[in-house]
């Protein structure tokens, strides 16, 4: 879809609006609508196609003369979308031989009791205590 737009410098109503594609004059279908409020001018196209590229124009009137915009419309072709390949029949496939692996066989540790050593004591050394000297106070 696309839109040509002009503004008017001020509002007159009584302005005769016309568009054209190159030099013939363009006529309202489904597809292509016109609109004139007294200021803005509008050509709208709903759904462009590759043979509506082209130079548009609008040529305004009153009775004081008559003034002319254009501009160039392109509408390319859309790109075409990847042609969705069908799936193709798998053949089936030849099973390849996989070994097997065990799980290892995980061997309870056995633990060995630690042999208790019996502890050495060691004889305890008393000290002899030191007597302080006793001091009577008078």
């Amino acid at each position: 879809s696309g839109e040509f737009v002009i503004k008017l410098a001020k509002l007159d109503r009584k302005v005769k609006v016309e568009w054209y594609k190159s030099t013939q004059i363009i006529k309202e279908t489904t597809e292509i609508k016109t609109t004139f409020d007294g200021t803005i001018a509008k050509l709208s196209i709903r759904k462009s196609t590759v043979e509506m590229t082209g130079k548009y124009s609008v040529e305004i009137s009153n009775e004081f003369g008559k003034d002319t915009s254009s501009a160039e419309l392109i509408v390319k072709e859309p790109k075409k979308k990847p042609e969705e390949k069908k799936p193709e029949e798998k053949k089936p496939e030849e099973k390849k031989k996989v070994e097997e692996k065990k799980p290892e066989e995980k061997k309870p540790e056995v633990k060995k009791p630690e042999e208790k050593k019996p502890e050495e004591k060691k004889p305890e050394v008393k000290k002899p205590e030191e007597k302080k000297p006793e001091v009577k106070k008078p």
